[in-house]
């Protein structure tokens, strides 16, 4: 008769701390989770945090990347490289060691007090193949350089065995674990049905940080006694106990040493930053205009040389001026776009500093209206004296902070002082990077791309608008294997659209935005959508300014491009669409969409996409699909999920921008659930709405 423990992640908080100090930084595992070696902790890094971790116990190599964005959250996912076990055939993947993708979830319970542990609960292989599946309840006490875990294991965690189920004591169903229900030879579905069920191991262990805190040793008693490892592969195991050393080389980079099985050694790296804090990278943009004393300011608005205002405006604000006008009271308007500083509330005070040493002294107040591709979408106001005190040192940015009005644009008489005549022509140039990881042709398929963007205006609403991407280097010729589908191959054939040309060319449409009210646009669409469908479609976008949430819809009619560098046309057509609600967590910046449609298989389901936007303006997010097309019918994966990382160009270069770039990440490319590329996004353009972002932002403006 097994024996039931349940007290042992409990017993710390019986005994009193020693001392509280914060520890220096926290320790990850093999699997990149916080803990000792193999088990896993209760810590949790700072919000923010993101860490790519790889490390090596034979038979198993494991690349493993984690993102915490909230302090009592964090999420990653993994692939582990199963070095004695093939692929697959050799006709298809060669020599090629097998790859397992799993996505793993850490919560925090209960954080750590004087006399009480922090408790985290844990799943590892949440969203995977199931292989190494299981789950954890772990407690973590510190007392001075020293750190103490212990815990529950349920499946992998806790193969053991040691002792029955405490859980089933409420049920009989958590005393045993039901095996996975495999598809293909994988599952990739949550396993609710497996969850904390089956015999539990206890597992314990230390992580001591002596001196300057460089070093860390760790030891631990394993939960798992390695007899049934996934793909029929036991290991043989000397001790249970695993010993392990940790050297931190910078704050972001460590190397790990340890002995693990009583046989086994292993050797492991990780990198890590933490996305959350600005990245102060040095900028060489020009300075804020200042006041020249010994220059007199025109007496009156006519006699201003606004040609040479708007020039300076322009250089020093980045905010690209289209038309000036006069309103009543004596308030100058400047209407245009932000293009420079990813901080809008930076480039409004800038503009604002311009204006105040260049116009005439009866203009009383300044405002900006943000038109991005010519809507309306918000003003910013500010009188002339708040600026004035703020530059000449009277009031600090509290202060002005509080002096700017911004709201939707005002609808008042005005008098036009300058207009310039639009440039129609508008381009960009960018690298890019088509990535597919895991895949049976090769661990990593890249492609790094030069792309061009031309936008030309037809008319001051309609705009032709085309995207080119050339592959520069890649290692494609590798790229061989199409997934099977049970579906209408609506993204499997990605490889033949990717690999029959050099040149791709992903969109050449026709677009016009309008705005229907104060807070409702639309934008309509044909052409050349993306780089697998053609055709025509439209997009609704209802949002208040300042507002938390919004409401948006699109519905479109497509058809499936040809393979390569063509203009032609496949017989696959559908109609897909969706109903999206947006709404955005005030205290903690988390974004959550949920979006209800029929997608490009003509499926029919809801995608939930969750993300958090930091002060660097990088975003972190996932998101999962389900519909109604049957598992067999999905394949391998059951469902679309995913991972996305949007990385904002100011924090790699020493020139301002508001461009940025997202990397993706998903398991597996299947055909149920995919939504189409769509050309336009009004939620993205409407951004200057965000007020709650923009008054967080203030802070970092400078005189």
């Amino acid at each position: 008769m097994k024996r039931t423990a349940w007290l042992s992640p409990f017993l710390f908080g019986m005994i009193p701390a020693l001392a509280a100090e914060p520890q220096a930084w926290i320790s990850r595992n093999d699997w990149g989770e916080p803990g000792m070696l193999q088990m896993p902790s209760a810590r949790f890094d700072e919000a923010g945090q993101f860490a790519v971790t790889m490390s090596h116990v034979d038979p198993y190599l494991r690349l493993s990347v984690f993102v915490t964005p909230l302090p009592w959250i964090e999420g990653g996912f993994r692939y582990t490289d199963i070095r004695n076990r093939p692929y697959g055939p050799k006709n298809l993947s060669g020599s090629q060691s097998y790859k397992d993708k799993s996505i793993d979830l850490r919560v925090r319970l209960w954080e750590e007090s004087r006399y009480l542990p922090q408790i985290a609960v844990g799943w590892r292989d949440l969203g995977g193949t199931g292989l190494f599946s299981g789950e954890y309840l772990a407690a973590s006490k510190r007392w001075s350089t020293l750190d103490f875990t212990a815990g529950l294991g349920w499946g992998y965690v806790g193969a053991r065995g040691d002792f029955d189920n405490p859980l089933g004591w409420l049920s009989d169903k958590f005393k045993t674990r039901p095996g996975a229900n495999k598809i293909s030879g994988a599952t990739d579905q949550f396993g609710f049905d497996q969850w904390f069920r089956g015999p539990v191991s206890p597992f314990f262990g230390v992580v001591w940080q002596p001196g300057d805190g460089r070093f860390a040793f760790k030891a631990e008693y394993d939960g798992n006694d390695y007899k049934h490892e996934p793909r029929n592969n036991p290991q043989k195991t000397s001790s249970p106990f695993n010993l392990g050393l940790e050297y931190r080389y910078s704050p972001g980079v460590r190397f790990s040493l340890g002995w693990e099985r009583g046989n086994t050694a292993m050797v492991g790296i990780q990198i890590s930053l933490n996305l959350a804090d600005d990245w102060k990278q040095p900028k060489f943009d020009p300075p804020p205009v200042r006041r020249t004393p010994e220059q007199p300011l025109p007496v009156q608005v006519q006699q201003v040389n606004w040609p040479e205002v708007v020039k300076k405006v322009e250089e020093s604000s980045g905010f690209a001026v289209q038309r000036v006008a006069l309103r009543p009271h004596g308030e100058v308007a400047l209407y245009g776009e932000h293009i420079r500083y990813r901080d809008t509330p930076k480039g409004d005070v800038r503009a604002a500093q311009a204006l105040d040493a260049t116009v005439s002294e009866d203009v009383r107040s300044f405002a900006l209206v943000q038109e991005p591709l010519k809507l309306g979408m918000v003003e910013s106001g500010v009188s002339r004296q708040k600026v004035r005190d703020y530059v000449e040192g009277r009031s600090e940015a509290p202060d002005l902070h509080r002096g700017f009005d911004v709201t939707a644009p005002t609808k008042a008489s005005e008098q036009i002082l300058y207009e310039e005549e639009p440039s129609r022509l508008k381009y960009w140039m960018a690298p890019g990077l088509i990535q597919n990881i895991g895949g049976p042709d090769s661990f990593y398929l890249y492609s790094l791309t030069a792309n061009l963007g031309i936008d030309y205006w037809l008319t001051d609403r309609w705009r032709l608008g085309s995207v080119m991407e050339l592959r520069v280097l890649d290692n494609f010729d590798k790229f061989r294997y199409d997934g099977p589908s049970g579906l209408p191959r609506v993204r499997t054939d990605i490889r033949r659209y990717l690999t029959t040309s050099k040149l791709i060319p992903d969109r050449l449409y026709l677009s016009r935005v309008d705005k229907l009210g104060e807070d409702i646009f639309q934008g309509v669409y044909f052409g050349w959508l993306e780089y697998m469908y053609a055709g025509a479609g439209g997009q609704w976008l209802y949002r208040p300014i300042g507002s938390e949430w919004a409401v948006g819809a699109n519905l479109n009619w497509v058809k499936q491009r040809d393979f390569g560098a063509t203009l032609g046309l496949r017989d696959y057509d559908t109609i897909t669409g969706h109903v999206t609600g947006y709404y955005r967590e005030p205290h903690t910046d988390i974004l959550a969409k949920l979006s209800v449609g029929r997608y490009l298989a003509k499926d029919i389901g809801g995608t939930l996409d969750l993300s958090r936007r930091f002060a660097s303006g990088v975003e972190v997010g996932v998101w999962a699909t389900i519909t109604d097309a049957s598992t067999k019918a999905f394949g391998e994966g059951s469902f679309d999920k995913g991972f996305y990382l949007t990385l904002p160009f100011d924090g790699f270069f020493t020139k301002s921008s508001r461009r940025s770039t997202t990397l993706v990440w998903t398991p597996l490319t299947r055909d149920g659930g995919q939504r189409l590329s769509l050309p336009l996004d009004l939620y993205s353009i409407s951004d200057g709405r965000d007020m709650q972002w923009y008054h967080q932002r203030f802070k970092e403006i400078d005189r």
